[in-house]
């Protein structure tokens, strides 16, 4: 997402850019404006402003194909899905998301993602000795592919919460747990609801 968000920018700076070049400065370079009787003088187009016009059209229709081509473009995380391991579920660091709409309040957050392969951390919390009793609500819709929330203890112990019951209560390790959002090219709307001052919400 970052890197389409990259591209967008570039995207618009060098068409602004090119409007610039092939537009206004064909106008201040060409030859002086041209009186007719009593008018107002007034500028004509000449033939650099008109080709820069033309070389500005075709340059907006390609940079256009190139942005559609782009966004059609799915880039594989780094490590390849592995959703049944849950070692994969714990340690993987890479994901991709297309057409990813969200909403993030002090407690919840909902989210749906037209396809998501690879795993990152929604929510964490630390407990330094553990045993902290939290109470998670959640709701969780896949329409294609396979796609889930991971409850990561310290240990590395992976709870899948499609396969528990909300509000699903869970009592902290020593050291960090984390809630993930795992996927292999899945279709999934999801929301959570987390009790204020209980652990941090990721970017």
């Amino acid at each position: 997402m970052a890197l389409k968000a990259v591209f967008t920018g570039v995207f618009i700076a060098v068409w602004l850019a090119a409007g610039v070049l092939l537009l206004w400065l064909p106008a201040r370079m060409g030859p002086p404006a041209e009186a007719s009787g009593p008018e107002i003088p007034r500028r004509r187009w000449g033939p650099g402003r008109r080709a820069g016009a033309a070389a500005f059209g075709v340059l907006s229709l390609v940079l256009l194909g190139a942005a559609w081509a782009f966004s059609t473009i799915e880039i594989a995380p780094a490590q390849p899905p592995d959703f049944d391991n849950d070692a994969w579920v714990a340690d993987c660091s890479s994901s991709f998301a297309r057409d990813t709409v969200s909403h993030k309040k002090r407690r919840s957050l909902t989210q749906s993602c037209g396809s998501f392969t690879g795993a990152k951390t929604l929510w964490r919390v630390y407990d330094k000795e553990g045993g902290k009793a939290i109470a998670i609500e959640y709701q969780i819709a896949v329409s294609s592919g396979r796609a889930d929330l991971a409850l990561v203890q310290p240990d590395g112990t992976v709870t899948r919460l499609s396969g528990e019951t909300s509000p699903y209560t869970f009592t902290t390790g020593a050291g960090e747990t984390r809630l993930r959002l795992i996927g292999d090219q899945g279709k999934v709307e999801f929301s959570l609801t987390i009790p204020y001052g209980s652990g941090t919400w990721m970017e």
